[in-house]
């Protein structure tokens, strides 16, 4: 089927597919800011990475009881967004840390 975030990467979100600048600092009140939502959050890329659609996610996800940070039932927006953030957040950090190892090399 081929990558299923294909151009998720660098969405910031422009139409370009180039990283648009953060006018404000990350909020940690979204889901995914403790630990016990962030392993939620990394199930849920590797729900998508094998084959599973935003809405089986959703599903998955209501079936076992979890909420979203507002305390609501999943759905296939919610599930989308946690997604895909979740793996922009991956890839900054990636990037990060290549930055960091080129200035210690």
């Amino acid at each position: 089927k081929g990558d299923p975030f294909r151009g998720v990467l660098k969405s910031g979100s422009t139409s370009k597919g180039t990283m648009a600048e953060r006018k404000r600092a990350p909020r940690s009140d979204r889901f995914g800011s403790t630990n016990k939502e962030w392993d939620i959050c990394l199930e849920m890329k590797d729900m998508r990475e094998s084959g599973r659609t935003y809405g089986q996610i959703a599903q998955v996800l209501n079936q076992r009881g979890i909420k979203t940070k507002a305390g609501k039932p999943w759905n296939y927006f919610t599930a989308r967004f946690v997604t895909l953030r979740t793996v922009q957040m991956l890839v900054a950090e990636d990037e990060r840390f290549r930055q960091y190892i080129a200035t210690r090399t």
